[in-house]
C-alpha cells in the first residue's frame, strides 16, 4: 500500500494528476487499516484489563533497581554487592541487604521505597 504511494508519488512527476486518485485511495485505505487496527487493540486487549497487584508488588520488591535507592545511604561498594549478592542467590535486594548486614530491615524499608524514586518533585500520598 505504502509501496504505491511511494511510486505513484515517484513516477508522477511530469503529471501529478493521474497518480493523485491511486495515492489518496492508498492513503485512505492505510488510515482505514490503523483506526481498525486500533479499535480492536483497544477492544479485545486493554478495554477491561485490570493489574494484578499481588504480582506486581512481587516483581516489584525482587526488581534491583531498588539497590540504586541504597547508593547514597550505604555506599556505592556496599549496593553494589548488594545487587551481586541478590543475583547470584536469587534473593531480593531487601533480603541481601539484611543477610549482608549492611542495613537494618526498617531503614531499608525507608529508603528503598519505590514511591520515593517516582520524581524529586511528586508528593505520594501513603494508602489508607
Amino acid at each position: 500500500m505504502f509501496v504505491v504511494v511511494g511510486h505513484g508519488r515517484a513516477s508522477g512527476m511530469l503529471d501529478m494528476n493521474v497518480y493523485k486518485p491511486l495515492i489518496i485511495h492508498n492513503v485512505m485505505q492505510g488510515i482505514t487499516l490503523l483506526n481498525d487496527g486500533s479499535e480492536n487493540f483497544r477492544r479485545f486487549l486493554v478495554e477491561g484489563i485490570r493489574a494484578n497487584e499481588t504480582r506486581l508488588k512481587q516483581d516489584l520488591d525482587r526488581s534491583l533497581v531498588l539497590v540504586t535507592a541504597l547508593s547514597p545511604a550505604i555506599g556505592y561498594d556496599a549496593a553494589s554487592k548488594v545487587a551481586h549478592h541478590a543475583v547470584e542467590t536469587g534473593n531480593s535486594p531487601r533480603e541481601s541487604a539484611l543477610a549482608l548486614g549492611v542495613m537494618t530491615g526498617e531503614d531499608y524499608d525507608r529508603v528503598a521505597d519505590p514511591r520515593h524514586m517516582l520524581a524529586p518533585n511528586i508528593r505520594v500520598t501513603p494508602k489508607v
